[in-house]
């Protein structure tokens, strides 16, 4: 379990977001989703602060199996 909380960008006002878990030979999906895509998300215009995040609190829940702990995500 977990969450994508914002990204930092210069030059971009928005984005949408995608996800993609890359694991070793060893690992296999046991439950969730090993890729994803969210919403689009713009920078705060309407505060007076000159932040660069993108927030997209966007939530995951993935979970992997091995046998060893070799590779893992």
């Amino acid at each position: 379990m977990g969450q994508i909380e914002f990204g930092e960008f210069l030059h971009l006002d928005g984005l949408a977001i995608k996800y993609n878990f890359v694991v070793g030979n060893d690992w296999s999906l046991a439950g969730g989703l090993k890729a994803g895509a969210g919403q689009h998300s713009f920078k705060d215009s309407l505060t007076k602060s000159s932040s660069n995040k993108v927030v997209w609190n966007l939530p995951f829940e993935v979970t992997f199996r091995s046998m060893t702990p070799h590779g893992w995500p």
